[in-house]
């Protein structure tokens, strides 16, 4: 089950970084245009939302509140990853037991 957690620990600190990476690509190639990554992005990384208040310049206060968001969204992923280990776990215990 730990091996589950961390394997979703680490997609929640993934995501958000290759989000951000494919807006800013995104409004390299076309800033006219929307990102596609900012239509999903909200189901991926739902603490994105502590970034509604942030300006477009980075200072310290915005590098800190998008560390604490990344940091929640890793927390919210494992947390997802305790669950679905735990229900794995009850889930192959129930299969033995009927099996034998």
């Amino acid at each position: 089950m730990i091996k589950v957690v961390r394997w979703f620990a680490l997609a929640g600190g993934a995501i958000p970084v290759f989000l951000l990476l494919s807006v800013y690509i995104e409004l390299y190639l076309n800033i006219n245009r929307i990102p596609v990554a900012a239509r999903y992005g909200m189901y991926l990384w739902p603490s994105w939302v502590l970034l509604l208040g942030e300006g477009e310049e980075i200072t310290i206060g915005s590098l800190i509140s998008l560390s604490i968001s990344i940091l929640l969204n890793v927390f919210l992923y494992s947390f997802a990853g305790l669950l679905c280990g735990f229900g794995w776990e009850r889930w192959s215990k129930s299969q033995v037991v009927i099996r034998e």
